[in-house]
């Protein structure tokens, strides 16, 4: 479908980083729109944990500003949407 999203994990940076990078590039020759983002999983012990978004026409770090998020939410707002997104330096070089 040309305005749906695959992501798929793209483990931890520190310990896989060739499968980190492999799985940009790979996402990145199929679709125009690839990004990365972070999550904290407490199974996993190696810190933030990447998940590598394509998409042929939407950004999938602005999704959440034209929609309205539920009040009765404990963790996820739009703040913490955007912030998944913010990549620590490292990992924005490991992408270059």
């Amino acid at each position: 479908d040309e305005e749906g999203m695959l992501v798929v994990q793209s483990e931890s940076p520190m310990f896989y980083a060739d499968y980190f990078q492999n799985t940009y590039k790979n996402m990145a020759n199929v679709f125009p729109i690839t990004q990365v983002y972070t999550a904290s999983i407490p199974t996993y012990v190696s810190g933030p944990w990447t998940f590598t978004v394509g998409s042929k026409k939407h950004r999938a770090d602005n999704i959440a500003d034209n929609k309205t998020v539920p009040s009765s939410l404990r963790y996820y707002n739009k703040e913490i949407h955007k912030a998944a997104f913010a990549l620590p330096e490292f990992m924005r070089q490991m992408l270059e």
